[in-house]
């Protein structure tokens, strides 16, 4: 996992566009997941604010990029945070504290967008959530034990490939909807 050659972003590339035609996507959405560790060997490990265990711990930050509609979401994209510890003249330590202290959502949405639109295009953000329990808990994406830059993508890359094989499956058995008259 940790020395192979294959290049992760291009798997995702494929992803993406598969997933793209499959679900035809209201919103990105860009969100970020922790993974516990016990010791500091791994790439980017540090002492940080994780949501995954509510509070400042020792663990490596992943931040994916989704696409999500009301019926489905998948994981296309995905980069491990560098934190400040490993390079504090990193520009990424300034924007991470400003982005942990100021919760925002960006929008290109035309300035007369509906709330109700709004607020249903936020609450897509909730999918996420979804997507994450399920790839940690029955697609082993919190299960990583390398210690690589390397390694970390490809495992979140495979990961990703299984949550999104699943995820068309359960688009192949939806219901369709009804043939007008």
């Amino acid at each position: 996992m940790t020395t192979s050659p294959w290049d992760p972003a291009h798997v995702r590339a494929r992803l993406a566009w598969t997933m793209q035609e499959a679900i035809q996507p209201a919103a990105l959405i860009v969100d970020d997941t922790g993974f516990l560790k016990d010791g500091d060997a791994s790439a980017c490990v540090s002492r940080q604010y994780t949501g995954t265990a509510g509070k400042v711990t020792n663990c490596q930050a992943g931040v994916s990029l989704h696409l999500a509609d009301d019926h489905a979401s998948a994981a296309i994209d995905w980069r491990l945070f560098l934190p400040a510890s490993w390079d504090p003249s990193s520009p990424q330590a300034d924007a991470a504290k400003l982005a942990r202290r100021v919760q925002f959502w960006l929008s290109n949405l035309p300035s007369g967008t509906p709330l109700t639109t709004l607020v249903r295009l936020a609450k897509l953000r909730w999918r996420i959530e979804h997507d994450y329990r399920e790839m940690k808990q029955a697609l082993g994406l919190a299960n990583f034990e390398g210690r690589t830059w390397n390694g970390w993508h490809h495992h979140v890359t495979l990961v990703s490939a299984a949550h999104a094989f699943c995820t068309l499956q359960r688009l192949a058995r939806a219901p369709k909807e009804a043939a007008p008259d």
